[in-house]
């Protein structure tokens, strides 16, 4: 009788982030194709799933790399400003790479094509030291995406001094006071990237605990009653769309969805083609993340929708799987010129 593979933590994790950028970069497809067949379904969910799963992931490759030293406090000091340097640099280096191929990328649609691009405009009036002064902490004109970069700065900060002050067992205690405060000021957690850190914090540190107590393990209880929950919750928001408790959608689809893909990568991963495709972005995910947005992702769509006249209900999936490579070949290029020391 034959068994089925068993794949490494390794493999989940990079399933686990393959499977996320691919939301991402399909939600930014949607967003330009409403009219899309299911659409505005898949954007309700997509986008929140899709940030959850790179939030939890992030959690659980410090734990899986480092769960022997998380409670060394010149380890933290070290591994911060590191962790800093490799969030911040791509934010400000890749937003400086794309800085004139976007802008001429949107002067060329706007004014030979006809295209409604309002970013043209933006660029300019942004220019100031107000505008500079924004980007630096977060609202970046040139690519809006990147405000995750800084947002998972915050989180990681605020974590490491938890982890500083209290160790690993006092940033696991702090899981539930966590949860709570946000549960209920969740309506005044919106106002800037800070507030918004205090959402996704608990899911970090779910991240963390989950690799810390090796809740990814084969048959593991915990996780299979996670993802039973999941889909509870999923069910019922499929029935009651508007009830109140799907405010707090974050947090219910933050702490559940996670290891229901880990558990199900096990079977996806045996599947060819799928296997290949998922780990292959997962592989490249912060490259792809990078690149997908504004500088390939809007002139495929354009070429594809506009210029080509092409209305089947498929192409944004099209188009999702067309930026990817594209993002992953960009890269390659600027791997090939070594330009990409400036982001990476």
């Amino acid at each position: 009788m034959q068994t089925s593979p068993v794949f490494n933590i390794s493999d989940k994790v990079t399933f686990l982030d393959g499977f996320a950028i691919i939301l991402i970069v399909l939600y930014h497809t949607l967003t330009h194709n409403l009219s899309t067949p299911g659409a505005e379904f898949l954007l309700k969910y997509i986008r929140t799933i899709g940030l959850t799963l790179f939030t939890f992931s992030a959690g659980m490759k410090i734990s899986i790399n480092h769960d022997q030293e998380l409670d060394n406090k010149e380890f933290l000091k070290r591994y911060f400003v590191k962790r800093f340097s490799r969030l911040y640099k791509p934010y400000l280096g890749y937003t400086a790479l794309i800085f004139l191929p976007v802008y001429l990328e949107m002067y060329i649609a706007k004014y030979y094509f006809n295209s409604n691009y309002a970013g043209v405009s933006r660029y300019w009036s942004s220019l100031n030291i107000y505008g500079i002064f924004n980007l630096m902490l977060g609202s970046n004109f040139v690519s809006s995406h990147l405000w995750y970069l800084p947002f998972l700065i915050i989180i990681t900060a605020f974590c490491f001094l938890l982890l500083y002050f209290f160790e690993i067992k006092g940033l696991f205690l702090f899981f539930i006071p966590l949860l709570i405060f946000d549960l209920i000021y969740w309506n005044y957690l919106e106002n800037n990237l800070l507030y918004l850190a205090l959402k996704y914090i608990p899911i970090y540190i779910f991240g963390i605990y989950y690799a810390y107590n090796k809740e990814y393990e084969l048959y593991k209880k915990k996780q299979y009653i996670i993802s039973f929950f999941f889909v509870i919750v999923f069910l019922i928001s499929l029935i009651r769309i508007n009830s109140s408790i799907f405010n707090y959608d974050l947090i219910l689809y933050g702490l559940t969805f996670p290891p229901l893909i880990i558990l199900s990568s096990q079977l996806l991963l045996t599947i060819p083609y799928v296997n290949d495709f998922i780990l292959t972005c997962g592989k490249y995910s912060f490259q792809i993340y990078l690149f997908h947005v504004p500088l390939l992702l809007h002139p495929i769509n354009e070429l594809a929708s506009r210029f080509m006249n092409i209305e089947y209900s498929s192409i944004p999936y099209f188009i999702s799987i067309l930026t990817i490579f594209a993002s992953i070949y960009v890269y390659f290029i600027c791997k090939k010129l070594e330009i990409n020391s400036i982001f990476e």
